[in-house]
């Protein structure tokens, strides 16, 4: 309910061009869990909200388990209002596997055949979280690293957007905005 609440003021101040990005990772209860993404994507859905991807935040530290594989990512959920929205790929390439391969055959023999500023990163991001020895680490249990929310502020926003965080927590937004 709390969550509902959240989603529909956030939509409301949503800019007809805007993203929403939202963070979730699974509840567990008596060892069964539940994938809290699937449970709100229909509220999102909804208020005609555009899933433009599902991000996989995988990182490699989290709780240990005995009876199932240890859990080691969330979900971030990318809705948009329109077809009509901020998507700065440039800003956020990363280094391409094999930087100065060229095509070999074709017209375009002997030039590069990618990007030169890098590629289009995947939908599965490999950040480290935030733990007990990490340099960004505060007193709060569950902090984002600032390279996650970074990586999605320089895509999906221009200079002087506005970024809302319901959840601002020790401020990580802030920090990478």
């Amino acid at each position: 309910r709390q969550q509902k609440k959240v989603i529909l003021e956030c939509y409301r101040i949503l800019h007809k061009e805007g993203s929403l990005c939202w963070q979730v990772g699974n509840y567990v209860e008596n060892g069964e869990i539940i994938p809290l993404d699937i449970l709100l994507f229909p509220i999102f859905s909804e208020l005609g909200l555009k899933l433009r991807n599902r991000i996989v935040w995988h990182f490699g530290h989290g709780l240990h388990a005995t009876k199932r594989f240890s859990g080691r990512y969330e979900v971030i959920l990318w809705f948009t209002k329109s077809d009509h929205y901020t998507f700065n790929l440039d800003d956020v390439r990363v280094p391409q596997k094999y930087p100065n391969k060229k095509h070999f055959k074709g017209p375009n023999k002997g030039s590069l055949s990618g990007n030169p500023l890098g590629k289009n990163p995947t939908d599965i991001w490999e950040i480290p979280n935030v733990k007990s020895n990490h340099v960004e680490k505060t007193i709060h249990p569950a902090q984002f690293p600032v390279e996650l929310i970074e990586r999605l502020i320089l895509s999906m926003t221009d200079a002087n957007d506005w970024v809302f965080d319901p959840f601002m927590g020790v401020g990580t937004t802030a920090v990478a905005g």
